[in-house]
C-alpha cells in the first residue's frame, strides 16, 4: 500500500510541473514540444516547455507500469461500472479547529458488487491503473468518473457483498465533485 501512495504522490508532483507558468497563457502540447527544441525565445518558456516534455514522460512511464499485464479493454473501462455500483456515502472526517470539532466532507465511498475472482489487490491495480490513464488520456467517461476528479487517494476493502471504494478529494471542492459523480453512477445503475 506504501508503495501506490508514493506512486500517487510522484503522480502529483509530475502534474504540478506540467500547470503552466502563472499569469502566462496556456500553451498546446505542440507549441511546447516546439518551444523545448527552440533555441530561440524566452528562457522562462523554454524551461517550462523542458519541464512540460519530462513530466508528461514521467507520466507515460507511471501509466505504462501501473497498466502493466492488464487487457487493452480493462485499461480503457472504468472499474467503476454503472452496473456494478450498488451504494454510496459521503466520507466525512472530523477536524478539530481550536476547541471545537467539525465534520468535513473529503469524498465517497462506493460499494461494488463482487465479480467471480475479483480480489481486493486485483481491484487496487484496476483503479490505480485507470487513474494513471485519467491522467495521460483523454477518456470517453472523464467527465463522470469519480476517479477522474482532480487526483484523488483511493483505498479499497472488502465488503459483504463485493468492495467498498473510498475515493477522496484533496479539498471540499473536489470531494463534492466526486460526491456527485458517485450518486449519478448509483441512480444509473438503478434505473430500468
Amino acid at each position: 500500500m506504501l508503495r501506490h501512495a508514493v506512486w500517487l504522490v510522484m503522480i502529483g508532483v509530475a502534474m504540478a510541473a506540467c500547470r503552466p507558468v502563472p499569469g502566462e497563457p496556456e500553451l498546446t502540447a505542440d507549441e511546447l514540444d516546439g518551444l523545448a527544441a527552440s533555441e530561440d525565445g524566452d528562457p522562462a518558456r523554454r524551461a517550462q516547455a523542458t519541464d512540460h516534455r519530462r513530466s508528461a514522460a514521467a507520466l507515460r512511464d507511471d501509466e505504462a507500469r501501473a497498466c502493466a499485464g492488464l487487457a487493452p479493454e480493462t485499461r480503457d473501462a472504468s472499474p467503476l461500472d454503472d452496473s456494478s455500483v450498488q451504494e454510496v456515502t459521503d466520507v466525512s472526517e472530523r477536524e478539530r479547529h481550536g476547541r471545537e470539532f467539525f465534520w468535513t466532507l473529503r469524498g465517497a465511498e462506493i460499494e461494488v458488487r463482487a465479480e467471480r475472482g475479483m480480489t481486493r489487490v486485483w481491484l487496487n491495480r484496476v483503479l490505480l491503473c485507470h487513474l494513471a490513464r485519467h491522467r495521460t488520456t483523454l477518456l470517453p467517461d472523464g467527465a463522470t468518473d469519480p476517479l477522474a476528479v482532480g487526483r484523488p487517494v483511493v483505498s479499497v476493502v472488502e465488503s459483504e457483498i463485493g468492495f467498498r471504494i473510498a475515493i477522496r478529494g484533496r479539498n471540499e471542492r473536489e470531494a463534492i465533485e466526486i460526491g456527485r459523480r458517485a450518486r449519478a453512477r448509483l441512480a444509473t445503475a438503478c434505473s430500468p
